[in-house]
């Protein structure tokens, strides 16, 4: 699957997922039916604490670093800055939280996109009620 095949280049790391009791989750679309939605469905599992979202992906970079969460929802597109290039970026940090991707349409050309820019998951949104928990407890493992 995609998370096996994610790379694992990560250099001091800082926090495996089952060594907290709750998982400090950020979320970030430019689309506010899609974070309301989100975060309410999110509020349903008492495992994930939703500590910040962000509407773009310099809005998010900023919020990864004042708020250190240890998982980053994601969307791919963004008004400015890519979900792909936002993650690059977060994840060039020695300290960087998982980042889990969220796509309209699932694509084998993205899924790769997103392997490639480090992501630690790929979700399309019209699957995530099936398989967001699933990927999130993966990384906990």
């Amino acid at each position: 699957g995609f998370l096996r095949s994610a790379p694992r280049c990560r250099r001091n790391f800082r926090w495996r997922l089952e060594d907290v009791d709750e998982v400090r989750v950020l979320l970030v679309d430019d689309n506010d039916d899609f974070l309301t939605g989100a975060a309410s469905w999110l509020a349903t599992d008492p495992e994930l604490e939703l500590v910040g979202t962000a509407r773009s992906g310099l809005e998010a970079m900023d919020e990864v670093e004042r708020l250190k969460p240890d998982l980053v929802l994601m969307d791919v597109t963004m008004p400015d800055v890519s979900g792909f290039d936002t993650t690059r970026r977060i994840k060039s940090s020695d300290d960087s939280p998982r980042v889990i991707l969220l796509t309209l349409h699932h694509s084998e050309v993205a899924k790769e996109e997103a392997s490639a820019a480090g992501a630690d998951g790929y979700v399309a949104k019209n699957e995530i009620t099936e398989q967001l928990l699933p990927t999130i407890r993966e990384l906990i493992r």
